[in-house]
């Protein structure tokens, strides 16, 4: 916590002066491997095609660039016009999570979103503006939630190893964790 402040979210650097400035990263499509690379330009061109589609941003373990055997792609997309939040789940050779976000609720972008296709600067200027204090927390929050996840997945695989050594259920509760 900073010196003088009660705020337990706000966690700076001493060498940072001022605020955090939100800075929307880069993303290079080209250095993903296959087949992943093909399936973001595939998904890419199809999204670009529609009318209602504003932005199109990439977010996840392909963007971290932690990518293993079972990543997926996780495509957040702005819409124009006033609907909630949709959340879009596909299974195949690489799955696709799209979450749909209209216009009018810009603030619920996941701030670890990348832009890739982004011709107004819709997605970056929402990205710019998050209020750094709500991002922090939510930081905080989604990790604390992670770890106890993470933390009840090992349990249930102990117990699954205590009851039965050889038992493969134990690798789909730690497979849970990823």
């Amino acid at each position: 916590m900073e010196e003088g402040s009660t705020d337990p979210f706000l966690i700076r650097s001493p060498h940072i002066e001022g605020p955090i400035v939100m800075k929307p990263r880069t993303f290079d499509i080209g250095a993903i491997p296959s087949p992943y690379k093909e399936t973001i330009r595939r998904e890419l061109e199809a999204l670009k095609k529609r009318e209602n589609v504003l932005a199109v941003g990439l977010t996840g373990s392909i963007v971290r660039g932690d990518i293993w055997i079972g990543s997926d792609l996780d495509i957040e997309i702005i819409l124009k016009g006033d609907q909630p939040i949709r959340v879009v789940l596909t299974e195949q050779q690489i799955s696709a999570d799209y979450v749909y976000i209209s216009e009018s609720h810009v603030e619920d972008l996941n701030p670890d979103t990348v832009p890739v296709y982004d011709p107004k600067g819709i997605m970056r200027k929402t990205l710019e503006g998050l209020d750094e204090k709500r991002v922090l927390k939510e930081i905080y929050e989604r990790a604390r939630y992670d770890t106890e996840l993470a933390r009840r997945n090992l349990e249930k695989a102990r117990s699954v190893l205590d009851a039965e050594p050889y038992s493969a259920l134990c690798f789909t509760h730690l497979g849970g964790m990823y």
